[in-house]
C-alpha cells in the first residue's frame, strides 16, 4: 500500500550542478496521513500509559499524548521513503 501511495508523490528537478541536484517535491495529504497513521498504530502497540495495559490505550489518548512524536516520526519516515524513491527513479 505504501508503494502505491508513494507513486502519487510528484517531483521535478529544479537545479542541476556538478555533484548537486535540487528537487521540488509535492506530497499529497493522503500520503502524509497514511504515514502518521502507521506511526500512531506503532506507538499505540508499544505505549505504556498509566491506567492501560501495554498496547490497549485508546487511539485518542495516544494521539493526545504523543502528537508531536507522531508528527516528527511520520515526517522522518516520509522523507526517508520519498528520498529513496526519487533516488531509485533517477
Amino acid at each position: 500500500m505504501a508503494e502505491k501511495l508513494l507513486e502519487k508523490v510528484k517531483f521535478k528537478t529544479v537545479e542541476e550542478k556538478p555533484c548537486e541536484v535540487t528537487y521540488s517535491v509535492q506530497v499529497p495529504p493522503e500520503v502524509v496521513q497514511h504515514h502518521e497513521k502507521d506511526v500512531a498504530d506503532n506507538i499505540q502497540r508499544n505505549a505504556l500509559l498509566p491506567g492501560f495495559r501495554q498496547g490497549k490505550a485508546p487511539m485518542n489518548v495516544v494521539l493526545q499524548k504523543f502528537s508531536d512524536d507522531i508528527k516528527s516520526e511520520a515526517l522522518k519516515k516520509l522523507l526517508t521513503d520519498t528520498c529513496t524513491m526519487i533516488l531509485e527513479k533517477n
